[in-house]
């Protein structure tokens, strides 16, 4: 892994192979669904969902009202906190109001991303209550 400047992307290369560490992270192949690892995301302020080119986005339209319904939007974004590669556009999620997503709205853009194979990443702020003894 190389290092990165404070506040600087992520970029995937520098991860090493994460697909080896997370075996079976796709259904296809006999590993985990979406379900398997939801609960990490629980609590997340923002969630990015990295489109492959040339992939249609089955039942986008249907996520976003979903979403929007919820006080959530959705849309194109530049902030990723991972690049995974110059050729993927961002989908960004976050609540209108800020704060953290709903669980629910968590779970359906979590699956539509599974379903999809896309990439995915989300950003959880720190917890005030941690930060009382520093």
């Amino acid at each position: 892994m190389q290092s990165r400047g404070a506040g600087g992307p992520l970029h995937m290369q520098d991860m090493g192979n994460r697909a080896e560490r997370r075996r079976g992270s796709n259904p296809k192949l006999g590993g985990s669904n979406a379900d398997d690892h939801v609960f990490e995301l629980i609590g997340s302020s923002g969630l990015w969902i990295y489109l492959a080119r040339n992939k249609r986005l089955k039942g986008f339209d249907e996520l976003e009202r979903q979403i929007a319904a919820d006080g959530c939007i959705i849309g194109l974004a530049n902030d990723a906190p991972v690049i995974p590669g110059k050729n993927y556009q961002t989908l960004k999620i976050a609540v209108v109001a800020g704060g953290v997503l709903p669980p629910e709205v968590i779970k359906q853009a979590h699956r539509w991303a599974h379903r999809l194979n896309f990439l995915h990443s989300f950003y959880k702020p720190g917890y005030q209550g941690l930060l009382g003894g520093l």
